[in-house]
């Protein structure tokens, strides 16, 4: 894992073992690291994150026309996970009383779920 200020996210080899995926746009300088996945259905969804920012961005796209832009800041814990049947990332921002749950699932369809409750 890599982490700034509570924003922990998995660093390039996790990705790498987890995933066999490389960033398709890296700068390290930045902090910014950006990741492509593609399913049989040809959904495609890029992943990326800078630390110093601490934004996180999905966009999801079919044959390239873009579906949903989803995008964050804040502090972010987000760690890969197997499913039965697949993998991804779960995570979770926190902020002002508000925690926002992400489900990005990668393998074997891509999948995107992002829950937001309020704390009473």
């Amino acid at each position: 894992m890599t982490a700034g200020q509570n924003f922990d996210i998995p660093d390039e080899m996790t990705m790498l073992e987890t995933f066999g995926v490389e960033p398709v746009e890296a700068r390290p300088e930045d902090t910014y690291w950006c990741y492509k996945f593609t399913d049989a259905n040809h959904i495609t969804l890029k992943l990326s994150w800078n630390i110093i920012e601490k934004s996180l961005q999905i966009t999801v796209s079919a044959t390239d026309h873009t579906i949903a832009i989803i995008s964050r800041e804040g502090d972010l814990n987000l760690t890969p996970i197997t499913y039965k049947d697949g993998l991804g990332l779960e995570g979770e921002f926190c902020d002002g009383g508000k925690n926002t749950t992400i489900r990005i699932r990668v393998q074997p369809d891509i999948r995107v779920g992002w829950y937001t409750l309020a704390n009473d």
